[in-house]
C-alpha cells in the first residue's frame, strides 16, 4: 500500500487505567546518544530529563515530525509508541502504511488505528528516527481528562530498548543512559547494597517479573508479573481456577478502570503479602478483574496479573533491558501502607487544564453514593477549600485517605450548590 500523508488534529477519549495492546509492526530504533547526536550535558552519554508524576504516572514533553510538544505517559506495559488523541490546536503530520485494529482490555470491540512508519521523535536530548508510530482513530482513551492536564499517548518499548532508563520518582527526574558506557556503572550498581537486583523477562516487548502470592489463608502461589508503569494500580491478579477460589473473603465489587477495548469491573480486596524478591509487602490491595474484561491479555506472555506504579513508585527504579535486570532503591513512600479510593467518586475534567472536576462514576454502596453524590455532579469544595486551588492528584489522593476520615464535598447540580459529609470506611478489612 502506497503511503499517505495525513495531517490529524481532533481526536476524541476515554479513560485509561490499564492498557495492552497486540499489533504486529516493524522494528523501530531511538538513536543512541553517543553516536547520531550532539550532546549538551557535561555527563557523556547520559540525559536528565525532569517529569511530571500525576496519579501515580510520569509524563513527559516530546515532539513528533512536525508537532508541537506532545506529552506521553511512561509506559512499560506499551509495546509502541501510541497517539490516543490531539487537541484542536495540535499540529501533527505523518505518513501511513495502512490500519489496523488493536486488542486489549475491555469487552468491547477491538479499535481501528493507523500504522504510521519511519517518524522522528524529539525528547530532551534525544533524536530517534525511523519511529513507528500507532494513532488511534477512535476516542476510547481520555487521558487528559484521567489526569487532569494534557497528555497524549503512551511512550512504551522503544524508549526502555536503546536507553537504560531511571525513574527517580521522589524528586520527579528521569535519567536516560547508553547501555554501553553506563555498563562498567550499572554492574558495580548491581553489587551495592542500596540496590536490589530483580530479574526480568521481556516478552513480547514487554519486562515480567516472577512474584510470590501469599493468601489470608496461609497458602501461596508463584505468579508472573507484567511491570505496567502505565497503570495507576498496585497488583492486578487475573483469574483462574485457582486465583479464583484464593480471592479474600472481604472485597467489594467496584470500576477498576477502563482500557483499550472497554470498561473494566472487578473486585479489590487485600491479601496477605507479596513478594519480589528480597521485597516483601504486606496487605497490599489487589484488584481481581471479571475474566471477560481481561481474557485478551490472558494469552499473552503467559502473566498471571500485572504490578502498576502504584508500587513502583515507592522506589528509584532502573529499567536494564539490555541486561534483563531492574534495580530498586525503596525512597520515602516505601513504607506508606496501601490505600484504595475509599469514597467510590471517580472523577475526571471535560477540559485539560483546567481545575474543573466532574463526577463519572459512582460506586453503589459506597460512602459517596450512601450520601446521595450522584454521576455529572460538578466538584465545587472539598474540606470546604475550592477545588479550583486543587490538582485531579490532590483530590485523588484525598479520596484514599486512611479509614475513618470525614471529607466534606461541596457539588454544583440543578443550578444549585449540595454539601455531603463522607466517613471513609475499608471495606477491605
Amino acid at each position: 500500500m502506497a503511503k499517505k500523508a495525513l495531517s490529524l488534529f481532533v481526536l476524541l477519549g476515554g479513560l485509561v487505567l490499564v492498557l495492552s495492546t497486540g499489533c504486529v509492526r516493524k522494528e523501530m530504533t531511538l538513536e543512541r546518544l553517543n553516536r547520531d547526536m550532539k550532546i549538551s550535558n557535561p555527563n557523556r552519554g547520559s540525559i536528565a530529563m525532569p517529569f511530571d508524576l500525576i496519579n501515580n504516572l510520569v509524563v513527559i514533553p516530546m515532539r513528533v515530525n512536525d508537532s508541537d510538544t506532545l506529552y506521553f505517559i511512561l509506559d512499560t506495559g506499551a509495546r509502541q509508541t501510541i497517539i490516543t488523541e490531539l487537541e484542536a490546536e495540535d499540529r501533527l503530520t505523518i505518513s501511513y502504511d495502512g490500519e489496523t485494529d488493536l486488542v486489549g482490555l475491555g469487552i468491547s470491540d477491538p479499535v481501528p488505528a493507523l500504522l504510521s512508519s519511519n517518524n522522528e521523535v524529539y525528547l530532551r536530548g534525544i533524536k530517534g528516527k525511523n519511529h513507528d508510530i500507532v494513532v488511534l482513530l477512535e476516542g476510547v482513551f481520555n487521558l487528559s481528562g484521567f489526569m487532569g492536564r494534557k497528555v497524549n499517548g503512551l511512550l512504551g518499548y522503544d524508549i526502555f530498548e536503546n536507553f537504560i532508563v531511571e525513574i527517580d520518582y521522589q524528586k520527579e527526574r528521569l535519567f536516560f543512559r547508553d547501555p554501553d558506557l553506563f555498563k562498567e556503572k550499572y554492574e558495580s550498581l548491581k553489587k551495592s547494597k542500596a540496590w536490589k537486583k530483580i530479574p526480568l523477562e521481556i516478552t513480547g516487548k514487554k519486562p515480567y517479573l516472577q512474584s510470590t502470592i501469599y493468601n489470608q489463608d496461609g497458602s501461596s502461589y508463584e505468579a508472573k508479573l507484567l511491570i505496567d508503569s502505565g497503570a495507576s494500580h498496585t497488583f492486578f491478579l487475573y483469574p483462574d481456577e485457582d486465583i479464583e477460589s484464593q480471592i479474600p473473603p472481604k472485597t467489594i465489587y467496584s470500576f477498576l478502570g477502563t482500557g483499550l477495548n472497554g470498561e473494566i469491573y472487578g473486585k479489590i480486596g487485600r491479601i496477605k503479602k507479596v513478594r519480589l524478591n528480597e521485597f516483601s509487602f504486606d496487605k497490599p490491595v489487589v484488584f481481581f478483574p471479571e475474566i471477560h474484561g481481561v481474557e485478551n491479555a490472558l494469552s499473552v506472555g503467559g502473566r498471571d496479573g500485572s504490578v502498576g506504579s502504584e508500587l513502583l513508585k515507592r522506589f528509584t527504579v532502573i529499567f536494564n533491558y539490555s541486561d534483563s535486570t531492574m534495580l530498586l532503591k525503596p525512597n520515602k513512600w516505601y513504607k506508606e501502607g496501601f490505600n484504595y479510593n475509599m469514597s467510590g467518586i471517580e472523577i475526571n475534567t471535560p477540559f485539560a487544564n483546567l481545575p474543573y472536576y466532574v463526577v463519572s462514576n459512582i460506586r453503589e454502596g459506597s460512602p459517596a453514593d450512601l450520601a446521595g453524590i450522584e454521576e455529572e455532579d460538578v466538584l465545587y469544595a472539598l474540606d470546604s477549600k475550592k477545588v479550583y486551588d486543587l490538582s485531579l492528584n490532590d483530590i485523588q489522593s484525598r479520596f484514599q485517605s486512611k479509614d475513618g476520615d470525614k471529607i466534606k464535598i461541596t457539588i454544583y447540580r440543578d443550578g444549585r450548590y449540595k454539601t455531603f459529609h463522607l466517613k471513609l470506611k475499608d471495606e477491605t478489612i
